[in-house]
Parts: C-alpha cells; structure tokens; sequence
C-alpha cells in the first residue's frame, strides 16, 4: 500500500509541479524540423549525471505548450552559447544562444 501511495505521490509530481510550463518559464525555442522544437525552459531538470544543475528542454510539436519529453536533454548558458547534454554527457556542439527565438 505504502509503495502504490508513493508512486501515485511521484506520479502527481512529475505531471503537474516540477514542468508546469507557463510562457514565462520559456527562454527560448528551437524549430528541429517542420514538426518539431526544442523548447529551453527556466526550470532545473530532474535528470541526474551530466545534467545535474541544468535546466529543462522539452521536445514537442510546434506550437504545443506542454511538455511532451522533458527527460531526454537538459541546457545551459556557457560564455553567451547554448549548451546541451544528457545523463550521459555534454554535447560538443554549441550554438551562440541568440540563435534560438525568444517567446512572444
């Protein structure tokens, strides 16, 4: 009984506090291709290992603002770039951060 509480308790969590997305948690969107973005939010992710500390990237489609997949990648500011990892490490690409589209 104590573990179906503590998964329902999880489960409530991750649906509605930790990636409520709200327009002013966006810092900023990237179109991936014609149906997809990568949307850079404000809030610390919840992965662990590399991205312990970063923040949250959701991956949905265009124009949808809630989350789809927020436990894949996080991001970071680094030096005016934007910089992207993992759990299991940081990408060794890096975009300057005025490239991705700010909210309206």
């Amino acid at each position: 009984m104590k573990k179906l509480i503590l998964v329902g308790v999880i489960a409530v969590i991750s649906a509605n506090g930790a990636h409520a997305q709200t327009q002013k948690d966006v810092v900023g969107v990237l179109r991936i291709d014609s149906g997809t973005e990568y949307v850079f939010l404000s809030a610390k992710t919840l992965l662990g290992g590399a991205c312990t500390g970063w923040n949250t990237v959701s991956i949905q489609k265009i124009g949808q603002r809630s989350p789809d997949m927020t436990k894949i990648l996080c991001w970071k500011e680094r030096d005016g770039y934007l910089r992207v990892a993992s759990e299991r490490g940081e990408s060794p690409k890096k975009m300057p951060m005025s490239e991705i589209t700010t909210p309206n």
